[in-house]
């Protein structure tokens, strides 16, 4: 058994997971073993992927032409988890040396620590926000004046070593083995947003702790996922709203939930209010405001409807696709079948040849 398994999902774009897997390799310490797995998201450039399997000849390579979305793409990596670790980790992401043993240190010293993360900064030095407090009313309240109420800036002032926090966010999670076959993976569900907070509400629940390790740090690149963009589908706006209502449900009893509905559709009211009045007088903006306008004004309506966490239905398509796809791909890992979409480790891999590509 390896001392850890690295998890790199690739969200489409190809430009900083070369920087990334490089940064991981040139870690020096031998204190330790580990391998690597990436999976492309979704239909990748072929080319690119060729490229990737030549330099990278011991990384185990996954790639299927569906979108698998975040909680996709890593439930299906962790199906191969032969180590003590598993770290999910964002592709956008550079490890500097000695990260990855400090990292494995701390949570051979903390054995009730299920998950931790480390501090991550921006390309510039600045610290980017990475742990969260899961969502209340009062924070439901206070993000009807101010955006991102789940990120307080009072919980990073005076940071210690190390911490306990509610959530981290999926940049850079380490994860114990045993907590992981204690909880399991990531809810499907979310596709991609609360993911990480229910989590490591699940994980907590079972008895975990969470850390976030303040003497050890990453560089996050950031703004390469559609999560990060300015101009976000009014798809994207939807469903992070939906899956709010389903962490809800999940989590929170009845009356705190309906405590919770007019907080947040107050918030939304605000927000499209505001887009649609940057559509009306900027129209440079337009592209930005016009679906943010919709998507908010939507999720106004869905605060009162009976079942808001219920997924419209191009978004349940989505999730179904995603998850016959993981479902067929562990199914032929344990059988280790070429329709696992684990890639071969030979760079003469034909354009046409890729497990699991369209024809």
């Amino acid at each position: 058994m390896k001392d850890l398994l690295i998890c790199v999902g690739n969200m489409g774009s190809y430009a900083n997971l070369g920087p990334c897997l490089r940064s991981v390799f040139a870690e020096p310490s031998r204190d330790f073993d580990f391998a690597v797995a990436v999976g492309f998201n979704g239909f990748s450039d072929r080319t690119v992927i060729d490229r990737m399997v030549t330099e990278f000849p011991r990384v185990t390579w996954f790639q299927r032409p569906e979108r698998l979305g975040f909680t996709g793409v890593y439930n299906l990596l962790m199906r191969i988890a032969d180590a003590r670790y598993v770290l999910i980790l964002d592709d956008d992401t550079l490890i500097p040396p000695g990260t990855l043993p400090a990292m494995l240190a701390f949570m051979d010293r903390h054995p009730s620590v299920g998950m931790s993360g480390c501090r991550t900064l921006n390309p510039d030095g600045s610290l980017q926000t990475s742990f969260g407090v899961f969502s209340t009313l009062a924070s439901e309240l206070e993000g009807i004046v101010r955006p991102g109420p789940l990120w307080p800036r009072r919980i990073y002032r005076n940071l210690p070593d190390w911490k306990e926090v509610d959530w981290l966010d999926g940049t850079f999670l380490l994860v114990r083995r045993e907590a992981l076959a204690q909880v399991g993976g990531f809810d499907a569900y979310y596709f991609t947003f609360m993911s990480e907070a229910d989590w490591a509400m699940r994980m907590k629940r079972a008895g975990w702790r969470i850390a976030f390790v303040n003497t050890v740090s990453i560089e996050h690149i950031g703004g390469e996922h559609s999560i990060n963009t300015r101009v976000k589908k009014y798809s994207s706006i939807v469903r992070s709203y939906v899956t709010r209502f389903y962490f809800y449900r999940q989590h929170y009893g009845v009356v705190h939930r309906l405590l919770l509905r007019p907080a947040i559709a107050m918030a939304a009211l605000v927000r499209s209010v505001k887009f649609a009045l940057m559509w009306l007088t900027m129209p440079n903006r337009r592209g930005e405001a016009g679906p943010k306008a919709s998507a908010f004004a939507r999720i106004v309506a869905l605060a009162f409807q009976p079942r808001p966490w219920l997924l419209p239905k191009y978004l349940q398509q989505e999730n179904q696709i995603a998850a016959e796809a993981v479902t067929a791909s562990s199914r032929a890992i344990a059988a280790d079948a070429p329709a696992s979409g684990r890639l071969p480790r030979s760079a003469r891999t034909s354009a046409t040849s890729l497990p699991g590509s369209p024809r």
